[in-house]
């Protein structure tokens, strides 16, 4: 797997943002960031590890505490991020 870098990390959290639930604190915590095109510099401490072999699946590593899988209001949705 191909470790990625900090830009990538962001740009997956703004995917994710759209299945987040409102309880989520990366959500609460960052809405401004993950909303717009604001630097979002904090995303490489909240994702600690992003790899991927095909840029479609990833594995992520990070804490219970910013990502759980209640944080997530489906486990399916739709996102779009333009770069």
């Amino acid at each position: 797997m191909v470790k990625l870098e900090t830009l990538y990390q962001a740009n997956i959290l703004k995917v994710l943002y759209a299945g987040f639930s409102p309880r989520n604190v990366i959500k609460r915590l960052f809405n401004e960031q993950l909303t717009s095109d604001a630097a979002f510099e904090e995303a490489e401490a909240i994702l600690w590890d992003l790899k991927t072999d095909d840029n479609i699946n990833y594995e992520i590593v990070t804490s219970k505490y910013w990502l759980d899988r209640e944080d997530f209001a489906a486990t399916s949705f739709s996102s779009e991020v333009s770069l």
